[in-house]
């Protein structure tokens, strides 16, 4: 039993504990959210522009890079033909053929003969990246080269005076340039296109992404403000500002560097 009066024993205070803070938007020790927000529309932007690219083949126009002259005579079915040489526009031998299993391309070749009435007479050829269409074109080989005898186009509408039953005829060459067997005159117009299968499909993709994408940045930055991470929606505005800015600026060099004439 303690004497009296004696001082009691005084409780140590423990010191309170320290409580770690999450921290803020602005904290330097928080995530880099404006980089973040600077480069999500960037590197979207991005990834269209690839998928743009790699999908630009979607479709290909070639047409003569020079009017069309007289190179030979021919002998196709028992009859002789008239044969003009046609340079197609560059690249023309790297797109042809495509690679395509069903038919993707088609050749279009006008003739506008002397002896016609109206429009003159139409040629076309179609194929896959095999060849042309078998079961509608069948081949005429005659000193090592293969011909294909068109489908024409219009040739009733001339008259008498055009024999739809000569027919016209084409040689695809391997070094950029096309042969057209005809008697109807010289050909005044020729085109190859080529579609893709996947056009459909792709441009779908391409149109999805620019109508989401501007929607997604406006989303992200309104949800950054209302949920207090200005830096993100900083970020998002000035990433987007970027993406916009630059196609401008070039498109506005362009014109005044001549570029778009």
């Amino acid at each position: 039993m303690g004497e009296e009066g004696a001082p009691l024993t005084e409780r140590v205070a423990e010191p309170p504990l320290v409580q770690s803070e999450t921290p803020r938007d602005g904290d330097p020790q928080g995530p880099p959210l404006f980089l973040i927000g600077l480069l999500l529309p960037i590197i979207s932007a991005l990834v269209f522009l690839t998928i743009t690219m790699t999908t630009y083949d979607d479709y290909m126009l070639h047409r003569a890079a020079r009017t069309p002259r007289f190179d030979s005579y021919v002998e196709l079915d028992n009859m002789t033909y008239d044969v003009y040489e046609i340079t197609m526009t560059g690249g023309f031998s790297e797109d042809f053929p495509p690679d395509c299993q069903d038919d993707c391309w088609e050749f279009l070749v006008e003739v506008y003969s002397p002896n016609a009435y109206g429009r003159g007479v139409t040629g076309l050829i179609w194929g896959s990246s095999v060849e042309p269409s078998s079961a509608s074109f069948d081949p005429i080989v005659e000193d090592g080269n293969t011909w294909y005898k068109m489908d024409l186009k219009y040739c009733e509408e001339n008259g008498p005076e055009v024999d739809c039953e000569e027919g016209m005829f084409i040689r695809i060459n391997t070094d950029g340039t096309v042969h057209i067997a005809t008697n109807y005159g010289e050909p005044s117009y020729i085109e190859y296109a080529y579609t893709s299968p996947d056009i459909e499909r792709n441009l779908m993709l391409r149109q999805v992404f620019l109508g989401f994408w501007p929607i997604l940045i406006i989303v992200g930055i309104v949800w950054g403000r209302m949920t207090g991470r200005e830096q993100f929606a900083n970020g998002l505005m000035t990433g987007g500002a970027v993406c916009v800015a630059l196609p401008t600026l070039a498109f506005i060099n362009a014109i005044f560097s001549g570029g778009l004439r």
